[in-house]
């Protein structure tokens, strides 16, 4: 239920430009903090996850959207 107010919350500053009310970031900073520290209290920890590709499985996509570039002009 919190990760839902906080999507919410996160909604209600994208549709206003970015500008949220003192109270609304106080309410999502309390909310994303009780969030954390139940997450905690599970054993949940936050762990880093690697997502950049290899140069093999770059260079391989990169060649892939060339190619079929190449296909559309010809």
């Amino acid at each position: 239920m919190l990760e839902l107010q906080l999507e919410h919350l996160e909604s209600k500053f994208a549709s206003n430009e970015g500008v949220a009310s003192t109270d609304q970031l106080l309410l999502y900073q309390r909310t994303a903090n009780s969030t954390r520290r139940l997450l905690e209290s599970v054993g949940l920890k936050r762990r880093a996850k690697d997502v950049t590709p290899s140069l093999e499985d770059y260079l391989a996509s990169k060649q892939a959207v060339d190619a079929d570039y190449e296909e559309v002009d010809a």
